[in-house]
């Protein structure tokens, strides 16, 4: 090793003269011929003659290797520093010997990183000098070697990277740090660069550099702005939120940089336009005034409305100003000229992009209707004419949307996906109950942060839960169910419940969160708030995450007993399918009366083999009894199918014609007291009858039978399963209920004969009852707390109310009568012009019962087998479409079973 004190021993004159030549090796125009000079003269000179750092006597602010990088000579500075390395010499230059410009600085600023040569010589240098060279400031302002790479637009990440490596973070702080007197934060420098990866080193060292500014006042998300750096803008903003407030000494935001230009060039819609003003309006309301959002976007101009607040209206108001039945009057029609413009509504311009649409709450109560329980018919839609209102006046993004829909007669998929479909919205809260995947897809695609209402349905769970869920909207982190307590899922099974979905959403990669508000029961008030904070003062990461609140519904029209803030009155299938009595209704109201007498003369024929009809309550009906001389020891005497002692048949019957209004009942009695169960051979030709002498479309055996021990295979059910094969055989669709009590469904007869359609009960949500012992049935319906009329000698009230798989089969075989009417309606008022006999021989294939379970497996949710007809067979728009528009939606939803 060479000893340096050799040094201070040279002859000046021969340093001199050395130095001489190699400045003029270094200047010579021919470069390969100035560098092997250069390594001339080192292989014939001692080492402590060459000292390449010491000032030139002819050029006092310059060494060698300052004026070979001045020069531009990289090859001859790695052969002088790859010298200097090798013989551990330390590199000492300093700016009080060179002046304005150390060695660092030097070649920071002329070393360009696209030179092959470029990068490891910069890096040999700032290896091997003193780290605090790197941390001297030099000229006016002062600028540090960082400053320097910053100002010279390249070498940036370099020489960040090898500070981090070779200086202590207190030296880099101190020097990020924008002190009077010096330059600009080189993290001014790095936004206008482009240098995304040192951005977020620096500020992972020094985080409140995010908000120093330059000069003119200016933060880097200005310097993003101008230059049209998306990916660093969207970081800044993502790392402070509220660095979108910050303006320069002209009043002029980051959004205010883009606005002129962009509104120019591309109308206000390219990408950092978008990310600007979502960033100004997702300003949380609470600690940023709407004032202060509106002159971020608009400066001194007052400007367009940024939301539409219409929470403070009354469905049907006292006050004018404020009835929002009046409101919707007036929006609902776009103007025709200026002079046809309502004086009662603000007709003022939105901005494209909204910060959030809040509806008044639509909910039915005590004292105040929505819009529907007055119209049944759903003329009037609240919701579309809103949204569709904000269309007409240029909205293109809604970032949240709220509303709180009523309960008990929500607006339809069909609605929701019309109202805010290409909105682009972001936070969606929509109060109904139990919406599909499929219909969120199609309305809020683009949707992150998710509140979902359910009443408690396993059904709906598993399909939010499964791979055809929730993670199919790829842009959501965030999920809050509302889970709505009352009589399909009481408040002592709400912990349980909250187990599953934990447990479920788990699995599919959201994190459970928990919400304080959850551990008391909510009124709708507590609901409400609980909700609307929630988007908006949390920032979205890119973790999953969920919540699960629970909620009780306010008092109202059919609302229960009022214990623990109240309950709704339980939602039917007939509820669900009010569409369907509009639909009569408007059928039977037709200028054309021949369609209805249609359907009324060939109407689905229905047998009832049950504890006989009431008759005085059915038009369209006939029956006879198989009970005469079998009544055993019982002591009753009637044996006529219409005078009834138990009302079980009367029920049945009842759910079947509210299905379908046109079936033509064919009664059989086949036992009279509940009680005492069928007898089989009554049974049997009890469907003879039904087979052969009336001709029956479909059978509905709304019952089971247990035989003894010692005769679970005698020849009286030998018959019956031979009359059940017949009837199957000659296009009957048979459907029969298991047995819900029974310890092993598999074993319910008749629902296990060959070719039965068997049907159990359900919730209307999907969830079994707790008294069904199992489900080993083909389909569930929601035969739970249905209420029929019974004959007054029954029952005082007129009414009574049924659950359980016998009702829930009434309702199937009630619902396969309905497909068959509405398809022979739509084929006769068809444009094909199908004939008597076409029409008949393509009902042939729906009574087919493969054919008809296909059918049934359609209305069924996704990857179960609970049955709801309300959401894919019929059309749900029937109030507000034309009766050929009805029949025509339905053919097209049919042609897949009739071909």
């Amino acid at each position: 090793m060479t000893d340096l004190r050799t040094l201070e021993r040279v002859d000046s004159s021969l340093t001199s003269s050395l130095a001489q030549e190699l400045y003029n090796a270094i200047d010579n125009r021919d470069e390969i011929g100035g560098l092997a000079k250069i390594r001339a003269i080192i292989d014939c000179h001692p080492v402590g003659d060459l000292d390449f750092q010491r000032p030139l006597d002819f050029d006092p602010d310059r060494n060698l290797l300052n004026f070979a990088i001045h020069k531009g000579r990289l090859e001859a500075l790695q052969v002088m520093i790859d010298f200097l390395i090798k013989h551990n010499i330390p590199f000492r230059d300093s700016d009080e010997e060179m002046g304005p410009e150390n060695m660092v600085q030097l070649a920071i600023s002329r070393v360009f990183p696209q030179n092959q040569m470029g990068l490891p010589i910069l890096k040999a240098i700032l290896q091997h000098v003193d780290p605090k060279l790197c941390f001297v400031g030099s000229g006016l302002p002062k600028m540090s070697a960082l400053h320097r790479a910053a100002a010279a637009r390249k070498n940036l990440p370099v020489v960040f990277q090898e500070l981090r490596i070779r200086a202590p973070t207190e030296l880099i702080q101190e020097l990020l740090k924008n002190d009077e007197g010096n330059a600009e934060s080189p993290f001014i420098y790095a936004a206008d660069q482009g240098s995304f990866e040192v951005m977020d080193e620096m500020l992972s060292i020094a985080p409140t550099l995010i908000r120093v500014s330059d000069s003119k006042g200016e933060n880097a998300l200005h310097k993003a702005a101008r230059k049209n750096r998306l990916k660093i803008a969207a970081f800044l903003l993502q790392k402070d939120p509220h660095l979108i407030r910050e303006c320069n000494e002209k009043k002029i935001s980051a959004y205010g940089i883009v606005a002129v230009v962009d509104k120019n060039r591309t109308g206000g819609s390219s990408e950092m336009a978008i990310l600007l003003r979502e960033s100004i309006l997702r300003l949380p309301s609470d600690e940023v005034e709407m004032k202060e959002k509106r002159s971020l976007l608009f400066g001194e101009a007052r400007g367009k409305n940024i939301f539409l607040d219409l929470s403070k209206f009354e469905v049907f108001g006292k006050d004018p100003s404020l009835d929002f039945s009046q409101y919707i009057a007036s929006i609902g029609k776009p103007p025709k000229t200026p002079a046809q413009t309502s004086l009662a509504v603000v007709e003022s311009p939105f901005e494209s992009f909204l910060e959030f649409v809040q509806l008044p709450d639509l909910q039915c109560n005590t004292t105040s209707q929505c819009l529907c329980a007055v119209d049944s018919l759903r003329n009037v839609r609240e919701t579309t004419t809103v949204f569709d209102y904000l269309r007409r006046n240029g909205v293109t993004h809604v970032l949240r949307v709220n509303v709180q829909d009523c309960l008990i007669h929500p607006h339809s998929s069909t609605d929701i996906v019309k109202s805010v479909q290409n909105l682009h919205v972001q936070e969606f809260d929509w109060r109904k109950r139990d919406l599909t995947i499929n219909v969120l897809q199609e309305a809020v695609p683009d949707v992150e942060s998710l509140t979902l209402y359910t009443s408690g349905s396993e059904a709906l769970l598993e399909h939010w839960a499964s791979k055809g869920g929730l993670i199919r909207l790829s842009k959501l982190t965030k999920v809050k169910i509302i889970v709505i307590l009352g009589e399909l899922l009481p408040n002592d099974s709400f912990s349980k419940y909250k187990e599953r979905v934990i447990a479920k959403l788990s699995a599919i990669g959201f994190e459970f969160q928990e919400l304080l508000a959850a551990q008391e029961p909510l009124t709708s008030q507590k609901a409400l708030a609980a909700q609307e904070p929630m988007a908006a003062q949390e920032p979205l990461t890119s973790q999953k995450r969920f919540q699960v609140i629970q909620y009780i519904p306010p008092n109202g029209p059919g609302a229960g007993d009022g214990n623990s803030g109240g309950t709704l009155q339980p939602v039917t299938i007939f509820d669900k399918m009010s569409f369907m009595s509009a639909f009569w209704k408007i059928l039977k109201n037709d200028t054309d009366k021949e369609a209805w007498k249609y359907i009324i003369s060939r109407g689905a024929r229905i047998a009832v083999l049950d504890s006989g009809v009431d008759s005085l309550a059915f038009e369209n009906i006939e029956g006879a009894s198989f009970t005469e001389d079998r009544l055993f020891e019982s002591n009753l005497s009637n044996t006529h199918w219409n005078i009834i002692s138990d009302p079980h048949g009367t029920q049945i019957a009842h759910l079947i014609r509210k299905m379908d209004p046109c079936s033509f009942l064919c009664v059989a009695q086949v036992y009279q007291v509940r009680s005492q169960g069928p007898n089989l051979t009554a049974a049997t030709e009890a469907l003879d009858w039904a087979i052969k002498d009336r001709n029956v479309d479909i059978i509905s055996i709304s019952w089971s039978y247990r035989p003894p021990d010692d005769n679970d295979n005698g020849p009286e059910m030998r018959e019956f399963i031979s009359k059940i094969g017949e009837a199957t055989s000659n296009s009957k669709l048979v459907f029969c209920s298991i047995d819900d009590e029974h310890p092993r469904h598999s074993d319910s007869f008749p629902a296990n004969c060959p070719g039965v359609i068997k049907i159990a009960t359900t919730s209307i949500v999907g969830i079994d009852p707790e008294y069904v012992k199992g489900n080993n049935a083909n389909f569930s319906l929601p035969g739970e707390d249905l209420e029929t009329d019974v004959p007054a000698y029954l029952d005082p009230k007129g009414k009574r109310k049924i659950k359980g798989s016998s009702s829930a089969t009434a309702l199937a075989s009630g619902l396969a009568s309905l497909i068959l009417t509405f398809t022979r309606l739509a084929l006769k008022r068809s444009k094909d012009g199908y004939s008597d006999e076409a029409i008949e021989e393509k009902i042939m294939k729906l009574k087919n019962q493969g054919v008809m379970r296909r059918i049934f497996q359609k209305m069924c949710v996704e990857k179960t087998t609970v049955v709801q007809p309300w959401e894919k067979i019929f059309p749900r728009d029937v109030p507000s479409m034309k009766i050929c528009e009805v029949l025509g939606e339905f053919l097209i939803t049919m042609n897949e079973f009739l071909k």
